[in-house]
C-alpha cells in the first residue's frame, strides 16, 4: 500500500487512519503482508501522535495477543513499543516507561534504523522524564536519538523531538530558546509535501512554552 505509507512518511496521519478499513478488508490485510506488523505498527503510530487514545485502545485490544516464542526478534521490539504507547495513553507513566526502555535498547542492541526504530518509545522516555521533573535525563534520551531521527530523514519524530526539546528549555527557565527550537522544527518542514498534521505535537508544546509570556 504504497498511499499508505507515503501519506504516513509526510504527517497525514488522518489519510492514514481513513485507509485502515480498506487495507484490513481487502487484499492488502497486514495478515496477508510479510510486513503485517510494520503496518499494525503505522496505524497505533498515527493513533498515538494525533493522541486519539480512544481510536489507539480500540486497535489495540484488537492486536492483544501473545507472542509467539519463534517470532522474529524485532517483533519482540514493536510489542514493547505498542505496549509502551498504550501504558503512556493510559496515564500509567512507570510502565510505559519500561516498556519504552526495553523497545529501545533492544532496538539500540540490533542497530535497527529508519522508521523500523521505535521511535516512538524514545519520544516517550523523553516526555516522562519530564514529567518525573528531571531534565537532564529527557536531554540525554533527547541527545541519544535526535541525530539517529535526522540521519534516517523520520520526519515526524524530528518534529516531536524539537517540541520536546523546547519543553526542556521552557522548563530550565529559557523560554526565548525554546521558541527558537520551536521555529527550527516548524523550518524543517516547510514544504506543502507535509501534511498539517504533522505539526501536531509541536503545536501543544508551543501552547505550553508560550503560557508563561
Amino acid at each position: 500500500p504504497l498511499k499508505l505509507f507515503v501519506d504516513f512518511s509526510f504527517g497525514y496521519f488522518p489519510n492514514v487512519l481513513d485507509q485502515k478499513s480498506q487495507i484490513l478488508n481487502g487484499s492488502d490485510n497486514p495478515s496477508t503482508i510479510q510486513n503485517g506488523t510494520l503496518l499494525h505498527r503505522i496505524f497505533l503510530i498515527s493513533y498515538f501522535y494525533l493522541q486519539d487514545r480512544e481510536g489507539f485502545n480500540q486497535y489495540f485490544k484488537e492486536l492483544n495477543k501473545p507472542v509467539s516464542s519463534d517470532a522474529p526478534i524485532i517483533e519482540l521490539v514493536h510489542i514493547n513499543t505498542f505496549k509502551a504507547m498504550d501504558a503512556f495513553l493510559s496515564g500509567h507513566y512507570l510502565e510505559a516507561s519500561e516498556f519504552a526502555l526495553a523497545a529501545c535498547n533492544l532496538a539500540d542492541e540490533l542497530n535497527i534504523e529508519g522508521a523500523y526504530f521505535p521511535f516512538e518509545s524514545a519520544y516517550i522516555l523523553m516526555d516522562i522524564q519530564l514529567e518525573f521533573g528531571n531534565e537532564e535525563k529527557s536531554q540525554d534520551y533527547l541527545d541519544k536519538y535526535l541525530g539517529k531521527a535526522i540521519k534516517t530523514h523520520q520526519y515526524a519524530w524530528i518534529v516531536a523531538f524539537y517540541a520536546k526539546a523546547a519543553l526542556i528549555k521552557a522548563q530550565s527557565g529559557n523560554i526565548d530558546g525554546a521558541l527558537s527550537l520551536i521555529r527550527k522544527g516548524r523550518e524543517l518542514i516547510d514544504s506543502p509535501l507535509y501534511g498539517p498534521h504533522i505539526t501536531y505535537i509541536l503545536d501543544g508544546h508551543e501552547l505550553i512554552v508560550r503560557l508563561p509570556l
